[in-house]
């Protein structure tokens, strides 16, 4: 719940408490009102209408039947030529729209009321509905619309010297100052407030509001000695106000919660129990004991009474769930909860908590950076015209730059992206043609089926089993090993494997491969298994990964270095070219 939420909760909360009527007599009372206002005539009619509307307003739930019986009794009033009465019923739909969050029908049908009010001179009237126009652009989210009337509701009041219109405007301007956390201006503002109604004959609720304005600013900044001295301040005008009017118990409950809340941040357990119980004995309402519920479990906790905190949270958050489900009050009851259960030993229910907690803050963390960008807006205005200007042309600067850029940068990409191009579709087609070249060089020798011996023997003599004889059936047996049985997409093959495999000894073969082959053992072996890489790329959608382990390489990284060596671009490259 907002700073100002919280102030217009118990404001309703004090007009409801200093109504005479009761709920169970509004039935027959305003059945009552109905035959007086159809049988009698003149100012006795308006008084009839006048005292229906104020019943309607604190107990009939249906704002158009309010708005009705506004209308006729306005109506009637302009009949008369009655100028009290007419502002009266033009006013008091005001705050049953406010009452019902009907903001924008509020501040639509103010200004004509201001209009007329002005007209007539009815300043106290006038300075009341400006200052619930300022309270409607504020819960409409329009603060710094707010703000600017409030200024200039300000400026109106000390003009006229009229001390509650003045009052009035500087309560909403540090309300508004108090949630863009301006604390400083938002106490300036509550203290000039306070000030202004305190010199009136007959101070009204307004200054007491504006000192619970300033508990909410002292306890945000855990100002706790500036909070005890704001509170006797208070007490002494509650009693004021009370013995002016009548007892209000929700006025002295608020001071008490806000006195648990400093002693519980203190750590001082016994008085904020106190003061907990204090604040139920005088006004033991469901939107008070969601509060002291809060307070009295964290005094349970430092006790060790986790179940009876644990029960007091539970029955906290289920109130302050159907009235504020994402304030920051259900909020931290979730985060003192996970603390208990956690310290009880029931790890798996804190998880969910905390995905509730995050969702909440998240919710109220969206709400206070709209009202950072909302200060930040009104800082502005101080020179905005100015800065209108050079923000336009640092703009067009900015843009004009950006776009220099970026189309050198796109030039530059098109231009390189071509070139990179038209490159590997030349290294691919000479890939094509050294592939063909090599596959050519394959099938000759795997066409051959006996090498040339140097020496003949004679007819009838026996072979002889000379060097170049040897280098000839060695070539044979290797070809049959390596490109009949593909022992080189095995990545762990090695030249010492075919060595031990065909019994003989390393510097003949050596010899034996290269006269054969015309190229090392090493070379040969990857010619071939890039062969093979070729081959997948094109023909299959098999992942580099797959391709490195069927074609012998074993890693990517051995076959993307030997692939680059050879053919002057990546796989992926090559693969993109052939699709």
């Amino acid at each position: 719940m907002t700073h100002a939420t919280r102030l217009l909760v118990l404001s309703l909360v004090l007009i409801a408490s200093i109504s005479q009527s009761s709920a169970q007599d509004y039935l027959p009372k305003k059945d009552s009102l109905l035959q007086v206002i159809s049988t009698s005539k003149g100012e006795a009619k308006l008084d009839a209408y006048y005292e229906l509307s104020i019943l309607l307003i604190y107990y009939d739930p249906q704002i158009d039947t309010i708005v009705h019986y506004l209308r006729l009794g306005e109506a009637e009033a302009r009949r008369q030529n009655h100028a009290k009465y007419t502002a009266q019923f033009m006013t008091n739909v005001l705050p049953a729209y406010f009452n019902h969050s009907r903001y924008d029908d509020l501040i639509r049908e103010a200004a004509p009321a201001l209009d007329y009010l002005r007209e007539k001179k009815n300043w106290k009237l006038y300075f009341d509905v400006y200052t619930t126009l300022l309270e409607a652009y504020y819960m409409n989210k329009q603060p710094r619309t707010s703000l600017e009337h409030a200024e200039q509701l300000y400026t109106e009041a000390k003009a006229l010297n009229h001390t509650s219109g003045m009052a009035g405007s500087q309560f909403m301007i540090g309300m508004i100052y108090a949630e863009w956390h301006r604390y400083e201006e938002a106490e300036k503002a509550c203290r000039e407030c306070i000030k202004a109604e305190s010199v009136l004959e007959n101070p009204g609720s307004l200054r007491l509001y504006a000192y619970m304005s300033m508990f909410n600013i002292y306890a945000e900044q855990k100002k706790w000695d500036e909070l005890l001295a704001i509170g006797r301040e208070y007490e002494a005008a509650v009693q004021q106000y009370e013995r002016q009017n009548i007892p209000t118990p929700s006025l002295w409950s608020e001071l008490y919660k806000y006195y648990a809340n400093m002693y519980v941040s203190l750590g001082q357990f016994d008085e904020a129990e106190n003061y907990c119980r204090k604040a139920l004995e005088v006004n033991n309402t469901k939107r008070t004991a969601i509060s002291i519920n809060y307070y009295q479990a964290q005094v349970e906790e430092s006790r060790g009474n986790n179940q009876k905190a644990l029960d007091l949270l539970d029955g906290a958050y289920e109130e302050s769930e159907r009235t504020e489900k994402a304030s920051n009050m259900a909020r931290d009851i979730l985060q003192v909860k996970a603390r208990v259960l956690l310290a009880m030993g029931r790890t798996t229910e804190v998880y969910p908590l905390f995905e509730t907690v995050l969702h909440q803050r998240d919710s109220v963390s969206r709400s206070e950076l709209q009202a950072q960008l909302d200060e930040i807006q009104t800082l502005q205005e101080v020179d905005r015209h100015i800065a209108e200007k050079e923000r336009q042309h640092l703009y067009f600067l900015f843009a004009l730059g950006a776009c220099c850029l970026l189309a050198v940068a796109l030039g530059i990409w098109i231009y390189y992206n071509r070139k990179v191009t038209r490159k590997n579709r030349i290294l691919a087609t000479q890939i094509g043609e050294l592939t063909e070249q090599q596959e050519r060089q394959i099938q000759e020798v795997l066409a051959r089926t006996t090498f040339v011996q140097n020496v003949l023997p004679e007819p009838g003599e026996p072979e002889s089993d000379c060097p170049e004889n040897r280098k000839d059936k060695l070539c044979m047996q290797i070809r049959e090993l390596i490109l009949k049985d593909k022992l080189y997409l095995d990545p762990a093959l090695t030249r010492d494997d075919i060595v031990a495999r065909l019994g003989t000894n390393k510097n003949l073969f050596i010899d034996a491969f290269q006269e054969c082959f015309g190229m090392s053992f090493n070379e040969y072996i990857a010619n071939l298994r890039l062969k093979e890489v070729l081959s997948l790329l094109a023909k299959t959608d098999l992942s580099i990964e797959d391709i490195s382990q069927q074609a012998g390489f074993g890693t990517t990284r051995t076959l993307r270095r030997q692939f680059n060596d050879k053919y002057g671009m990546s796989p992926a490259d090559y693969r993109r070219l052939q699709k």
